[in-house]
């Protein structure tokens, strides 16, 4: 009994095969998180990049900057935001300018 595959079936298996590859690819070139070299501090900011989002959500994740990840997660500009949060790293210059006082754990970029 011979077996017949059609166009579509060939499709199927070579975009699941492409997929694959492209994961792989994907995970072993990503980097690892490495503390940033010379006098640099991570912060964090909240990101849209790639996604639609408001006007103004789009000001508050460009001008605000936090100290722990979680203080990023709690501040949303409006309940049911998009926006993820993601490491940025600052001198440490900018870091002491910014972030002088110990309570401080959110700095709107506008103000300063």
């Amino acid at each position: 009994m011979a077996v017949h595959h059609t166009r579509r079936d060939f499709l199927k298996h070579a975009a699941k095969a492409i997929g694959a590859i492209t994961v792989a690819v994907a995970v072993t070139a990503c980097p690892p998180n490495v503390p940033p070299k010379g006098n640099g501090v991570v912060v964090f900011k909240r990101s849209h990049r790639g996604r639609r989002v408001s006007n103004a959500e789009k000001e508050h994740n460009n001008n605000h900057l936090y100290l722990t990840q979680q203080a990023a997660m709690d501040d949303a500009p409006h309940p049911g935001s998009h926006s993820k949060v993601v490491p940025y790293t600052i001198g440490q210059a900018r870091f002491d300018q910014l972030f002088f006082h110990p309570g401080i754990c959110c700095v709107d970029l506008r103000t300063v």
